[in-house]
């Protein structure tokens, strides 16, 4: 019987050094920091934040940015993993991890965290205390029985019970190794092992010469403006095509298309972007099939390859479903107080453009709403995670106080 405890324990032994052939080391882990510095002073040096309409005219310049920027998300993602896998063990360099990782919090967010890490954790640890303690009582018990007694069965049945628990002991607490053996065997991405940082990567759509046509300021602006829009003093701007509004209630959560997986978990965990984006797309009267939901949008962009593998979205894809709406720009941004932001999303709509706009920016999370219409101060928004309509400090406190990511589509002339 000691034989078989030996060889269990060789196994375990086996098991933990094959787990941690292809560890990685700092060396690995400072060249993706470096990869990282190197992208961000690119992406400084050409002003890729806040290119002029002449640059993002310019192929080159566009392309140049968006490989940055790819690098970039790339490089977080990359060190990030590569410290999972070592176990945090570089200090240094993990220090400088999760200082770049915290720049990047609106960006980028790990699969694994919260109350289900801190609980298996928590979990693990009783498990390793417990169950040696377990182990040993038990078998004390049935051993002192069996002394007591002076019963050779029931000595003989002791030590078996013993050794059964130990073999079962032994193989719960390799169980985590098996876990991460069968992923290293089944992907050699080292992205997938470990905890997983999933970022949004910015892209730049290069700008096509095209004709702005300007609208008269009304009293109140409605969303989108393009694609024929029809005005008279003291009402609102419709959009052509518009008449039902339906689409304003579509919601993430409590619809047929919530329990679509969009890589990062289903729409209703993750999909406040897709929704908003489904929305302005019914706003702005392009959909092929009037009778068109979320359901078609989203299935279109996610078979066209319009989201990542951890579900981000590309910001395309829908074209089979409306093909004459498109992307302007990803990275538009609003600033400054109620007012000003509210003045700077009209003059977007004025222009023509279908607003998704970022409201968590400062605080934690991201969420993204579609702006339909602007009225003085007063945005009116359609939310895909609530039923309010009003974009305000009230719904989302860091709205007011913060700068906040704009997405500009429009109708194609």
């Amino acid at each position: 019987m000691k034989k078989k405890i030996i060889i269990l324990l060789y196994i375990f032994m086996s098991f933990l050094f094959i787990d941690n052939v292809n560890a990685y080391t700092c060396s690995d882990l400072s060249n993706e920091l470096n990869n990282y510095k190197s992208a961000v002073n690119d992406i400084t040096k050409n002003n890729c934040a806040s290119l002029t309409d002449e640059q993002l005219s310019d192929k080159k310049t566009v392309t140049k940015c968006n490989e940055s920027y790819l690098k970039k998300t790339e490089s977080i993602t990359h060190a990030y993993s590569i410290n999972e896998r070592m176990g945090k063990v570089c200090s240094e360099q993990g220090s400088e991890l999760k200082k770049i990782v915290d720049e990047n919090k609106n960006e980028c967010n790990t699969v694994f965290n919260g109350l289900l890490e801190q609980a298996t954790k928590l979990f693990m640890q009783v498990f390793y205390i417990l169950g040696p303690i377990l182990l040993i009582l038990f078998g004390s018990l049935d051993y002192t029985k069996a002394i007591t007694s002076n019963d050779a069965n029931l000595l003989k049945k002791a030590s078996n019970s013993f050794f059964k628990r130990m073999a079962a002991l032994l193989l719960l607490f390799l169980s985590p190794a098996f876990v991460n053996i069968i992923i290293n065997l089944s992907n050699s991405d080292y992205q997938l092992r470990g905890d997983v940082l999933v970022c949004n990567t910015k892209h730049i759509r290069e700008k096509k010469a095209v004709t702005i046509k300007q609208i008269e300021a009304t009293s109140d602006v409605s969303g989108g403006g393009g694609g024929g829009m029809s005005s008279s003093s003291g009402s609102a701007s419709t959009t052509k095509g518009s008449k039902n509004k339906g689409y304003l209630n579509w919601k993430q959560y409590g619809a047929a298309w919530s329990s679509i997986n969009i890589n990062c978990g289903t729409v209703q965990r993750c999909g406040c972007l897709l929704t908003s984006t489904s929305i302005q797309i019914a706003n702005s009267g392009t959909l092929k099939n009037k009778s068109h939901t979320p359901t078609e949008i989203i299935n279109a962009i996610k078979r066209s390859g319009g989201l990542t593998g951890g579900g981000a979205f590309y910001w395309r894809g829908w074209d089979s479903v409306a093909p004459k709406f498109e992307l302007y720009n990803s990275q538009a941004q609003i600033s400054g107080n109620l007012q000003s932001k509210a003045n700077q999303l009209a003059k977007y709509i004025k222009q023509g453009y279908y607003p998704v706009v970022e409201v968590k920016n400062g605080c934690n999370g991201q969420h993204w709403v579609a702006v339909i219409s602007v009225k003085g101060s007063k945005i009116t928004m359609a939310d895909p995670a609530s039923t309010e309509t009003v974009l305000s400090s009230k719904k989302y406190p860091c709205f007011e106080s913060h700068n906040h990511q704009v997405g500009l589509f429009r109708v194609k002339k």
